[in-house]
């Protein structure tokens, strides 16, 4: 009975969580040497989300528009070779450093600058 309550407990500390693609890591291994063109294209389409989603919130400054998903691809894995202590850090952060180094002269995302919201009315209390 004791053993069973052992696997009961859930898991220990020493067990790692499984982020598929979301850290550089998980990123890296599965998609520097896809199995299949299958898979190339699915780690493509993650990027593709990814790249949308970003873009959509506050964009990626100096970025072609014109740059293809493709050569994203090619630049985020060139990035994440080149920069294995970066690896475990997520896929967001990641592709903003990829994009960044490639197109941006400085290497430094660009400044955004955010307009203060107007102070609030005074309470009518």
């Amino acid at each position: 009975m004791a053993v069973g309550a052992a696997f009961l407990a859930g898991p220990t500390v020493a067990q790692s969580v499984d982020r598929g693609v979301s850290t550089g890591n998980g990123f890296y291994q599965r998609c520097k040497v896809p199995e299949d063109n299958y898979a190339k294209w699915t780690c493509i389409a993650y990027l593709r989300g990814l790249a949308d989603g970003i873009a959509g919130t506050w964009g990626l400054g100096c970025a072609p528009v014109s740059a293809t998903y493709q050569q994203r691809y090619d630049i985020l894995l060139k990035y994440l070779t080149d920069n294995p202590a970066n690896r475990h850090l997520d896929m967001a952060v990641l592709y903003n450093a990829a994009i960044f180094a490639a197109f941006c002269p400085s290497g430094l995302p660009p400044t955004i600058e955010i307009e203060p919201s107007p102070p609030l009315p005074p309470s009518t209390r």
